[in-house]
């Protein structure tokens, strides 16, 4: 209520009923961590979300603020920027479609530009991460985003995917791609093999094809997709090694011959306990007959793409972040590192993005000054147009002419340019390749052991009534323990000896005598 009152004109009252709302549903005012991660994602399905230094105050310099909005039983998350001034080119806004970084990037955003040109950004995951990251320099207004979300309404649409679909490792890991945010799940990996965890790893016995089925569920039903011949598992064939056979109380050394790299097992159903790794297996004191399981693992060699150095023309230190490599990737493989130039050491994040810039891989590290060989492991999907690159501040050596394009590993993968000029070569020299890693399929080798043969008894079968006899093992192990087993109605002695004396009953004139021997 508003009264307003004049000397001359009286006065006036303005009324508007419900004008305030104050509820915990209504949306709320959120600022980012000034840096680090939040210690917990927001669950509020519309609100308003600000820089660490909120509506009056710029962001900070050389920080990593990282923010998630997951509102309860989202179907997505939609965002609205109408405020946004960062340091163009050297302060990012990083948006992440699910609960932290290593979701799916939806973009990355820098300058005075609103991102997605002011138009609505959705994260179909039913979760946003946002991520600032500044350098130690200038800093910006920040940005304000606003977000809503829609609820789930109906069950889930069945989708998945993999990082592999051939393999000769048997081990694949398969991604939920569900929409409408399942919250069981039921995978069929085809070889008698199943999980309900939402993203598992299943490794294939035996080579084939296998049909792969998910069943995603929610609070309103059950969808299912099946995929048939999705996986194709080529191992390599199992190593040769010998069966054995060895005396009862005796141990063997199995060998296999070989330049791989051969793991023994106890059982190919556990094979997180391995016995020894090397060619050679000498097995414990055995009594009786047993399995044992090998694989051999194939690492292929280090295959090498791109000019060696940068000596291949004139060219000098890059400073912004807006500049990568473009490559194709024709089988999956793994860059495992590369050699760069440096004129300042300082942590630089390199990126592996796809063609449309979305994230799929990141590495932070620290970069001395000059030259460097620097450590990636990046996973390299099969893709087109795929790209490297730094997010914020480079400082790294690019030549300005003498490229010469494609760069290519025949069968591979090929370097075919940057996103700059024909003659420019970007930062990243002397990629190291690897191609998957090879698993055999498992080889049994038995160890037979031979039972252990009767021992031989001397003595009288046909005793008198009431006589004693004695019973002896012939050529009796010292270190062996006899058990004397006597029917026929007799006292016996000596249990536990290669001797015992047996005192028959009067009028009984026939029995049964047996031993046996338990070596150590």
């Amino acid at each position: 209520m508003l009264i307003a009152i004049t000397d001359t004109c009286g006065r006036d009252t303005l009324i508007k009923p419900n004008y305030i709302s104050i509820q915990a549903a209504n949306p709320c005012i959120y600022n980012m961590p000034a840096a680090g991660v939040a210690p917990g994602a927001i669950s509020a399905c519309a609100g308003t979300l600000y820089d660490a230094g909120g509506m009056s105050n710029n962001y900070f310099d050389n920080v990593s603020s990282i923010m998630t909005i997951a509102p309860t039983n989202a179907a997505t998350v939609i965002a609205d920027f109408d405020i946004f001034d960062l340091e163009a080119d050297y302060d990012y806004l990083y948006l992440y479609d699910g609960i932290n970084d290593q979701a799916p990037n939806i973009g990355f955003y820098t300058g005075n530009t609103l991102p997605n040109g002011g138009n609505p950004i959705v994260a179909t995951s039913g979760a946003l991460t946002v991520k600032l990251v500044s350098d130690p320099f200038v800093t910006g207004a920040g940005f304000r985003m606003a977000w809503t979300c829609t609820p789930i309404i109906e069950k889930p649409i069945a989708r998945f995917e993999s990082d592999v679909r051939s393999t000769c490792s048997g081990e694949v890991q398969f991604y939920d791609r569900s929409t409408n945010i399942p919250n069981a799940w039921l995978w069929d990996f085809g070889d008698g093999g199943t999980a309900n965890m939402r993203n598992p790893k299943h490794t294939y016995a035996q080579n084939g094809n296998y049909a792969v089925s998910l069943h995603a569920t929610n609070a309103f039903g059950t969808d299912d997709t099946l995929r048939t011949a999705y996986v194709s598992v080529n191992r390599p064939a199992a190593p040769v090694v010998a069966n054995d056979t060895i005396c009862y109380n005796d141990s063997t050394t199995l060998t296999v011959i070989g330049n791989g790299i051969y793991t023994w097992y106890g059982s190919p159903n556990d094979t997180a306990t391995v016995l020894v790794e090397g060619n050679n297996y000498t097995t414990p004191i055995l009594i009786d007959t047993t399995s044992y399981y090998i694989q051999e693992t194939i690492i292929p060699p280090l295959q090498s793409v791109g000019p060696v150095n940068n000596s291949m023309g004139a060219g000098g230190f890059f400073g912004l972040s807006n500049r990568y490599m473009i490559f194709d990737v024709l089988q999956p493989c793994r860059l495992q590192s590369v050699r760069v130039y440096a004129n300042s050491g300082f942590n630089r994040t390199i990126q592996l993005r796809d063609s449309a810039g979305f994230i799929l891989q990141d590495t932070t590290l620290y970069i001395n000054n000059g030259e460097s060989i620097i450590t990636l492991n990046f996973d390299l999907p099969v893709a087109n147009n795929l790209r490297l690159g730094t997010a914020a501040t480079s400082e790294l050596y690019r030549n300005t002419d003498g490229a010469t394009y494609p760069y290519t590993l025949p069968g591979i993968l090929s370097i075919t340019g940057n996103n700059a000029s024909a003659n420019i070569y970007y930062f990243f020299y002397d990629w190291k390749i690897e191609l998957p890693t090879c698993i055999s399929l498992y080889k049994e080798a038995t160890v037979i052991v031979k039972p252990l043969p009767a021992p031989i008894v001397a003595g009288d079968d046909e005793p008198c009534p009431t006589q004693t006899m004695s019973y002896t093992v012939d050529n009796p192990n010292v270190n062996s323990q006899y058990q004397w087993t006597i029917t026929g109605g007799v006292i016996a002695s000596g249990q536990g000896t290669p001797t015992v004396t047996v005192i028959w009953n009067d009028g009984i004139t026939s029995g049964s005598i047996a031993v046996t021997e338990t070596k150590p």
